[in-house]
């Protein structure tokens, strides 16, 4: 990209695109300097949230959070501002505030892969696997022969100790990957544990 000079709308765009591939040559000190100036001209919120990203790349994660706020204070329906921004949160070991992102973005797109996998996977972490599983499950009816998702789901029913539904999580892990070994072990592990009785009940009903 050129130089970008004149204060106008146009060279706004001109310094938020020259950002955006500086960030992407991973040249930090050019695209924080680029995008900041397409901020103050224009108020682009594109820049905003751009900039809000590479902060948060470079490990400037305090200076990051005000600029996710300005990207979506500029576009509040935007499900990926949202999306990353609760990422950011969780990175920051600010769960409840990550997971209440993630409960936004799903309120506008609620067949959002990103935010489901993340709300469940926080949930995983907090121990919570019964509202993990319910995430997990959407992801999988979603993408069917996804590995990943089902590995996840199957690893939420096992840890909520759910032996029938472990056991038949992991075979769709195995029939979908005959070579992982950890999921064949697992579905020897749940097909001969024995549950708690409490459990077990809940698990038939699932």
């Amino acid at each position: 990209f050129k130089q970008c000079t004149a204060v106008d709308k146009k060279e706004a765009v001109c310094w938020k695109n020259r950002g955006i591939v500086a960030a992407e040559l991973q040249d930090s000190k050019d695209a924080d300097s680029s995008l900041r100036k397409a901020y103050r001209m224009s108020h682009d919120h594109y820049a905003a949230f751009q900039e809000a990203l590479l902060l948060d790349k470079i490990g400037r994660r305090e200076e990051a959070e005000p600029w996710f706020k300005i990207a979506i204070e500029g576009d509040p329906e935007n499900a990926n501002y949202i999306y990353n921004y609760g990422y950011h949160l969780l990175s920051r070991f600010r769960n409840d505030e990550g997971l209440e992102q993630f409960d936004n973005v799903l309120k506008l797109d609620p067949t959002h892969r990103g935010a489901l996998e993340g709300a469940g996977a926080a949930a995983f972490a907090e121990s919570n696997f019964d509202a993990a599983i319910d995430k997990f499950l959407k992801v999988t009816a979603m993408e069917p022969q996804s590995e990943t998702a089902a590995m996840n789901l199957a690893n939420a029913y096992g840890k909520a100790e759910y032996c029938v539904n472990a056991t038949k999580a992991y075979r769709r892990v195995v029939a979908l990957n005959p070579d992982r070994h950890e999921a064949m072990a697992k579905v020897v592990h749940f097909s001969t544990y024995v549950c708690d009785w409490s459990k077990r009940r809940s698990d038939f009903k699932r």
